[in-house]
This record gives structure tokens, C-alpha cells and sequence, in this order.
């Protein structure tokens, strides 16, 4: 039996780097993309094979999943609403698309009997962690509008394991990095701003810590997930790289040699805004997952890339 794999939200930054590294490994891929401002169609044009499709659509359109995903395929959802700034201002888009968007592709899935179904979740469904650390088994608790939407999408997906016994795992990363993010994340944000001299918003005093995992590192971690783990599995997926979102912003400022207030500009804070994510990457590690890529270093290299220094 060939190896189909359907691809949701593969012009997107995660899954774009998915199928760039792991394309080879499946006999065919689908993918499915609404192909909104933050799809990247150049990119996939390049790394695209002549056997592999290409479909526009909404997850939320039941009709045309159905008719566009194989029975007893792989299915690895990376389509979603993820900046956290755009959820305060237009939440029930975020609702729809990872809440709704969600549930429609596993009523789709259960009728279609895929093999395997990885769902991509966030770090963000725990909540704020000051002083815990979270596994798999934590309580999810929610503090804002993007991470409600993907806390009730991961929950619809247990259920449909739990209801319906289906080969559903879940993947819950922190904050991703790499080559060819959308501008609106705060690294390539950080790199337009110095480069184009365009103020770069801060909000708060930029105290929030996160962590800090490469795209590629995560792209291995789903194909592992996805072939290896049991069904209704979760699995936490962390960098070990963790900063300051200033101490951040100062590290690039100091490589490009301009002060962080020539290209900065301190903003009130979120309504709610999370200080730290602590998870527990234990489980992932022990199906034999490794970060491989160290940020000190990659960061580096993007920065050669994409700075234009004066």
C-alpha cells in the first residue's frame, strides 16, 4: 500500500519545512492550504515534486475535505490561526479556523479511516507556568483567544480518540525559529525593523521569556510522532534555548551594531500576557527525539542571511 500523506497548512512556516525536509519519505503528498497573506507559494513552488498536489481550501469546508483527502491516509494538520496579537482584535476567526477547522477534518478523518492523524498543537494551552513545570497530564489552562481555540481543538481531538478509537496524537511546541518566517514573528520582525528602519512594537517592558525550538528540529519530531507514537498520545516538544523577549531583541540589535531605540518602540501589554511556558519534553525523548540544532548558532546564520548591514 502506498504511503499518502495529507498535508493541511503546508505553505505555512512549520509545514513548509516539513515537507521541504521529509517530502521524500512519502510516496505522495497532499496538500490542502487556504493560501492566506502568511502562505508562502514561492517556497513551495521550489521544493515541490511534479507527483505531489496542491489543493486551496478551508479546513472548515467539510465538502471539499472529504473530496480531497485519500481513505486511509496519514494526516498531519498544521493549519491554523497563530498570531497571538491578531486573536485579541478577530477571535472568532481563531475559533473557527483551529476550533471548528479542527473538528470538521476528524469528523472527515473518521469516515475516510485515515491511518494516522498528528494533530499541531501549542505550549500556549497550559497557560502561564511561573513555578510548575508542565507534562502531557497537566491541566490546560488557557489566557487568550489563540490558545482557547487550540485548547478546544486539542480537546475535541482526545475525544475522538476516546469516542471513536482513532490514531489521533497531539503535539504541543513552544515558540519556532528558522529560515523564511512570516514577518509578524518576532525575530524576522526584529530583522525587517533594523533593516528597513521601521519601529519594531514592544509590548510591555519585554520581560516575557520563551523558549525557542528550530523549525527543522520540530519537522523531525512530527515525522517521528507521526510514524512511531501510539494513538492518543501528546507529546511536548521544547528548545532548550530560553530569553528574555528584550534580551532577545538586544542580542540581534548588538550583531547589527544599531541601539535597540533607533528601531524600537515600547507599547502598553497585552490584555493578558503570558510570562513563561514551562514544559517537560521528557516523553518525546524517550521515543528517541533529540533537538539537534542549537539557537546561538542558527540564529547566526539567519542573521548573515537576512541582515543588510550598513
Amino acid at each position: 500500500m502506498q504511503k499518502i500523506l495529507f498535508l493541511t497548512g503546508a505553505l505555512g512556516f512549520a509545514g513548509k519545512h516539513y515537507y521541504k525536509n521529509y517530502k521524500n519519505k512519502w510516496d505522495k503528498i497532499i496538500v490542502y492550504d487556504k493560501c492566506t497573506y502568511a502562505s508562502d507559494i514561492i517556497f513551495f513552488k521550489k521544493h515541490k515534486r511534479k507527483k505531489d498536489l496542491l489543493i486551496k481550501g478551508d479546513v472548515c469546508d467539510f465538502k471539499k475535505l472529504f473530496k480531497s483527502i485519500p481513505t486511509k491516509s496519514y494526516v498531519i494538520h498544521f493549519a491554523a490561526e497563530s498570531h497571538v496579537d491578531n486573536s485579541f482584535s478577530t477571535s472568532l476567526i481563531f475559533t473557527k479556523t483551529n476550533s471548528l477547522g479542527t473538528h470538521t477534518l476528524l469528523e472527515v478523518c473518521r469516515l475516510k479511516k485515515n491511518r494516522k492523524i498528528t494533530i499541531i498543537s501549542t505550549d500556549e494551552v497550559y497557560g502561564e507556568t511561573r513555578k510548575t513545570i508542565k507534562n502531557e497530564k497537566s491541566i490546560l489552562e488557557p489566557t487568550n483567544p489563540y490558545s482557547a481555540s487550540k485548547t478546544s481543538a486539542d480537546i475535541i481531538s482526545q475525544t475522538y480518540f476516546k469516542c471513536y478509537r482513532m490514531p489521533i496524537s497531539i503535539v504541543r511546541a513552544n515558540n519556532l525559529y528558522g529560515d523564511y518566517q512570516y514577518i509578524e514573528k518576532i525575530i524576522p520582525a526584529t530583522i525587517n525593523a533594523i533593516n528597513n528602519g521601521k519601529k519594531l512594537t514592544i509590548h510591555g517592558k519585554g520581560t516575557n521569556i520563551r523558549n525557542f525550538l528550530h523549525v527543522d528540529d520540530f519537522a523531525s519530531a512530527v515525522q517521528l510522532i507521526t510514524l512511531k507514537s501510539k494513538n492518543g498520545e501528546i507529546f511536548n516538544v521544547k528548545g532548550k534555548f530560553k530569553i528574555k523577549i528584550i534580551d532577545l531583541i538586544k542580542k540581534l540589535s548588538k550583531i547589527s551594531n544599531k541601539k535597540i531605540n533607533k528601531f524600537s518602540k515600547f507599547v502598553k501589554d497585552r490584555p493578558f500576557n503570558d510570562f513563561v511556558y514551562n514544559i517537560s519534553d521528557k516523553k518525546i525523548k524517550l521515543l528517541g527525539w533529540r533537538e539537534k540544532k542549537h539557537f546561538n548558532n542558527e540564529i547566526v546564520k539567519i542573521l548573515e542571511k537576512n541582515l543588510v548591514l550598513k
